[in-house]
Order: C-alpha cells, then sequence, then structure tokens
C-alpha cells in the first residue's frame, strides 16, 4: 500500500501544477479581455474591444471551468486539457520553425523574440502533457467507477 500513496500523492501534486496553469493562462486572458477597457492607448487584438473582450472572457471562462473538472477527477477535463496543451504546443512549435526560418530583415532581426516566445509557449504546455499522461493521474481519470 505504500507505492499507492505515493502514487496518490504525485497524481495530486501533477493536478494541483496542472490546474495552477490553467488558473494563471485564465489571469492573462482575463487581462487581454479587459486591457482595451484600461488602457486608452492600445489597439484592440480583434480590432474591436467588445469582441477582445468576448473572446478571451469566454476562453478565461471556459479555462477555469475546465480547471475546476480537473480538481473533480472529470473525465472530460482532462481531454480538454490534455488537447488544448497538445495544441499549444503544436503552436510553439510552429512558431519555432517560423523564427527559425526567416524569409526578411525583420523577421531576422526580431528572432530572439520569437524563440523566446515559442519557448514560453512551448514548454508549459508540453510539461501539462507530460504530467497528464503520467500512470497515476490517468489511473485516477480512467479507471476509477464514478
Amino acid at each position: 500500500m505504500k507505492g499507492h500513496g505515493n502514487s496518490m500523492v504525485l497524481s495530486r501534486l501533477s493536478l494541483g501544477f496542472v490546474t495552477l496553469m490553467g488558473f494563471g493562462f485564465a489571469l492573462l486572458v482575463f487581462f487581454y479581455a479587459a486591457s482595451p477597457f484600461t488602457e486608452r492607448g492600445m489597439i484592440p487584438v480583434f480590432h474591436n474591444a467588445t469582441r477582445d473582450l468576448t473572446i478571451f472572457g469566454l476562453t478565461g471562462f471556459g479555462t477555469i471551468i475546465a480547471c475546476i473538472g480537473l480538481l473533480r477527477h472529470k473525465r472530460w477535463a482532462w481531454w480538454v486539457t490534455a488537447t488544448f496543451s497538445a495544441i499549444l504546443l503544436a503552436a510553439g512549435i510552429i512558431f519555432f520553425w517560423i523564427c527559425a526560418h526567416p524569409r526578411d530583415d525583420f523577421a531576422r532581426s526580431e528572432g530572439g523574440f520569437g524563440f523566446f516566445l515559442s519557448l514560453l509557449i512551448s514548454a508549459p504546455s508540453l510539461l501539462c502533457l507530460i504530467l497528464l499522461s503520467l500512470p497515476p493521474v490517468r489511473r485516477s481519470f480512467f479507471y476509477h467507477p464514478r
């Protein structure tokens, strides 16, 4: 039974880290949602403050709902989080590839920032995918009757 206790601790710590990353992402998205209304000189991402509020706000609420689902050990939340992490990892790899093969002088001059951004996108999503795919974490979602 000693090994079972260690796997429970590993599962809880992994889920805690993934949900902490999720709540941090939701906070960042909420800042993006509110920024056109709090900073007057800022150009909204989608060129409309209301559209920014709607898209980023819904993304933030969806992230919070998925994090709560993870904490309650819902299977759909595991799938949503794993899929979203895989999409972010793919986006980070694509961004890295684009930065590694610049097409003009501006892209060459901003390559260092692009590499940093690709690392900033890829590393947390890869870590979340690894933590979600650990056997104790998967077992806690898929092999227990609900």
